[in-house]
């Protein structure tokens, strides 16, 4: 049987795709605005915009776990909303905060 999985993003995503495709894989600018859109699509709503309350939850899991508050972010997020923050982010995953998207 399949299994339906809703995927959110936060804000924060856009520019993140945005980062990595002009600084880290060096391509052009309209690339990312592709992909952005892409990615915007196939998103179940409008991406996530971090609270007040989920944005001082940041601030402390960036202070317990040793984060930047820009990652604690997604995990804040997710814990207040109760979904499951799947991430490739090795300082996330070793803090229990995502899962890996194999665990999935």
């Amino acid at each position: 049987m399949e299994q339906q999985v809703e995927m959110r993003i936060l804000d924060l995503t856009l520019y993140e795709i945005g980062n990595v495709i002009v600084r880290a894989w060096r391509r052009p600018r309209d690339l990312a605005d592709g992909f952005v859109q892409h990615v915007t699509n196939v998103s179940n709503g409008p991406p996530l915009v971090p609270t007040p309350a989920e944005r001082r939850e940041a601030q402390a899991l960036a202070e317990e776990h040793g984060l930047s508050v820009y990652d604690a972010t997604y995990a804040a997020v997710a814990q207040e909303r109760r979904l499951t923050l799947v991430s490739g982010d090795k300082r996330l995953l070793r803090a229990g905060l995502a899962l890996a998207p194999g665990e999935v």
